[in-house]
């Protein structure tokens, strides 16, 4: 009796363990760059890590309808060892309840991030032209996910920040619209969230392989930004447009991107403007190839016009 109970006893720890145990994941992405600067004057040649990362990440059961998640994620930096590595991205603990929804505390991406279904570049020249920051993530705050409701086709995001990140506490919202038809729409409003500003995003995608049998995909951002305590700002306004097409029979998508932001940064006849055309070659299902070729055009940004022309070849690998 005594050799069963020790039996059961070591099959549940053995089960208990099993389910506790995280999940190990990450990227490791290099790109060459060749900048010529009208700006400075010069022709660079760069190693660039393009979000690198590593993670950690699991959930434990704590009730029969509620988990406790927990993400730890960090920037890696293969090329060299910047004050950026091991930089915290999205880590978080919380909780996920089929009722009420998930909670996630700690470090968190904006909600503005959430609605971005746009096909951005790769390399050197990733990254929107916004003021803003790109991808922005959020130190001391919570965000909600609401639960999905009678299989509405909405995802719901609540967001609250601390005083600790812009002198004034952070909160905001998004909402996704996606039925799986091929179309998703999403609205975003974050006040001293992604920075000391108002932001408001609308977002628009279009599958076209899931309903015209085209493999091409478009999407659309569009995005004002008031910026707070800058005297004599104005509002910045972005507008970035982007293509993919998925070449038939062969490994290839090509892309194409246009990024405007006029009265960036809250400065009145600020503009930048990036044109880029890349193309990826997926090897596999964790490796893809990327060559790309880009346009940045400065116009009185800080008092100086100028642009600059970026090639590139990368590789990312993800496991």
């Amino acid at each position: 009796m005594k050799k069963l109970l020790l039996a059961t006893a070591i099959a549940a720890l053995s089960v208990s363990a099993a389910n506790a145990a995280p999940t190990l994941y990450g990227k490791v992405s290099l790109s060459v760059d060749v900048v010529d600067s009208d700006i400075s004057d010069s022709t660079d040649v760069s190693l660039n890590s393009t979000a690198s990362r590593i993670g950690l990440k699991g959930s434990e059961a704590l009730t029969a309808n509620t988990d406790v998640i927990y993400q730890l994620e960090y920037v890696v930096n293969p090329d060299d060892a910047d004050g950026k590595q091991f930089e915290s991205r999205d880590t978080y603990i919380g909780f996920k309840n089929n009722t009420a929804g998930t909670f996630k505390f700690g470090r968190n991406s904006s909600v503005t991030d959430g609605i971005n279904n746009v096909q951005q570049a790769f390399g050197g020249i990733q990254g929107t032209v916004s003021g803003i920051a790109d991808g922005n993530r959020v130190d001391n705050s919570m965000i909600w996910t609401a639960p999905t409701a009678a299989n509405l086709p909405v995802q719901l995001n609540l967001m609250a920040s601390t005083e600790e990140n812009f002198g004034d506490a952070g909160y905001g919202a998004s909402v996704m619209f996606d039925q799986g038809a091929g179309y998703t729409l999403g609205l975003a409003y974050t006040d001293t969230l992604d920075a000391d500003a108002e932001v408001l995003r609308v977002t628009g995608s279009y599958d076209m392989a899931k309903t015209m049998a085209i493999p091409a995909e478009v999407g659309i951002m569009y995005q004002q930004a008031d910026w707070n305590n800058v005297p004599g700002s104005v509002k910045e306004k972005e507008l970035m447009v982007t293509g993919a097409y998925s070449v038939a029979n062969t490994p290839w998508t090509v892309w194409a991107e246009f990024d405007q932001a006029k009265d960036w940064a809250g400065i009145d006849d600020a503009k930048i403007t990036k044109i880029a055309v890349g193309g990826r070659y997926a090897f596999n299902q964790v490796a893809t190839g990327h060559i790309y070729a880009g346009n940045v055009d400065y116009k009185n940004v800080f008092s100086v016009d100028g642009d600059d022309m970026i090639v590139g070849t990368g590789i990312e690998y993800k496991f």
